[in-house]
């Protein structure tokens, strides 16, 4: 049964957010790059749209696995940061490799032991966010903020940049952050201990067989993935409409931008929200953000349309948070975060890259409508959850829900 955390203690730490935002900022400096420009740099390698859709997939359905079992293992070794701090220095090891060698084949072999040694670097991170959260010593909208504009300013200046430097730059880039990031591991802070509670720590499977968990995975996962063709493709489709680099940066900035205000004021915007209204909140903008999206590449139309980011990404995320900090227990939480990342950005978006691919060349932007679908089953999904947790409620078999 999911039953609610207690209330977690008034004592936030502006250092302790600092110390959590700083390294989250460096992490998604990372993302700065890697979303609005890898894509790019690939094409510019000689890969065609069919083969960077399958590195991306690949790269996204490679990390299910791996995610819960390092979830796990922070979990039972409760040494989040060393963790992290082995996973940045092995991942700035193996993208390095992407500097020696060429063609298809190599570079995916590169991308595929990068992403396994990667994926859990920010998931880990978000974590310790969540549970310090939990514990009332920080607000995680407030950390996740500086992530976020870190990724704009990074996204910004990094399109500027590369209007005057070749797209080559991009790697070189992305090894300078990972070093940053490594270094900055050191001022994470550490979980305090906890002994595991009555059900024991629980696994991935144990968790699995949460159905509410489950239900409340799969509409996170569909919303998500319904933003495969605009992190995989958004780039060059804006590109092969004669948009500029800096103006690619600041679309991708602008969505960030309009994450950051949700964040900043969400504890005022959703005072009374459940997770589940987030998670459907998250999935109705999705469905008017790919629709819209779908049929327009005008820039004076596009930019108010990155504004839905706010809802088809930040809310349904910060949906799937709460869900974690209110109903899974706190010794098995890195498993949690590791199980969403793993099946929201592996399966769901891993499985929305290959759909992806196989549409975009012939349907351009009109393969947006894929997303649109996926959401509109979110939000069907999300009102079963909603339902499901008010007969519940009504029959005493859970607590309500509360805001974490």
């Amino acid at each position: 049964m999911d039953a609610p955390a207690p209330s977690p203690p008034k004592s936030r730490s502006l250092a302790t957010t600092l110390r959590l935002g700083g390294t989250l900022g460096l992490q998604f400096m990372l993302l700065g790059i890697w979303l609005p420009f890898f894509a790019p740099y690939l094409e510019s390698r000689g890969l065609d749209r069919d083969r960077i859709g399958l590195i991306f997939a690949g790269m996204t359905i490679v990390r299910i696995p791996i995610l819960p079992w390092i979830g796990r293992a922070a979990d039972r070794w409760n040494r989040s940061r060393l963790l992290i701090g082995v996973l940045a220095a092995a991942s700035l090891a193996a993208f390095s490799g992407i500097f020696l060698v060429d063609g298809f084949g190599p570079i995916f072999g590169v991308l595929l032991i990068y992403i396994c040694c990667s994926c859990a670097v920010i998931p880990l991170t978000e974590n310790l966010a969540v549970v310090h959260s939990a514990e009332g010593r920080v607000d995680f909208g407030r950390v996740r903020v500086i992530g976020s504009l870190a990724f704009l300013g990074t996204a910004l200046g990094v399109g500027h940049l590369l209007e005057a430097q070749p797209i080559s730059l991009v790697p070189v880039l992305l090894c300078a952050t990972w070093a940053l990031v490594l270094l900055s591991t050191p001022i994470l802070p550490e979980m305090s201990r906890v002994a595991p509670g009555a059900e024991g720590r629980l696994s991935a499977l144990g968790l699995l067989r949460r159905r509410d968990f489950v239900l409340a995975l799969v509409v996170a996962g569909l919303v998500q993935s319904s933003h495969a063709v605009y992190y995989s493709y958004g780039s060059i489709l804006w590109k092969d409409v004669g948009l500029d680099e800096g103006t690619i940066g600041a679309l991708w900035a602008t969505g960030v931008l309009a994450e950051v205000v949700l964040f900043v004021f969400q504890a005022r915007l959703f005072k009374g929200f459940k997770p589940s209204h987030l998670l459907m909140l998250g999935a109705a903008g999705g469905v008017l953000r790919c629709v819209l999206t779908a049929e327009t590449d005008d820039p004076a139309l596009l930019f108010p349309l990155q504004c839905l980011h706010a809802l088809s990404f930040a809310a349904t995320h910060l949906g799937a948070m709460r869900y974690l900090q209110v109903y899974i227990p706190r010794d098995s939480i890195a498993t949690g975060q590791a199980l969403y990342s793993s099946i929201v950005t592996g399966v769901f978006l891993g499985l929305a890259n290959l759909l992806a691919a196989s549409l975009v060349e012939d349907l351009g932007r009109l393969t947006y409508f894929s997303g649109a679908v996926s959401c509109t089953l979110a939000l069907l999904l999300g009102l079963w959850l909603r339902l499901r947790k008010r007969r519940k409620e009504r029959l005493g078999l859970v607590d309500v829900e509360r805001l974490a």
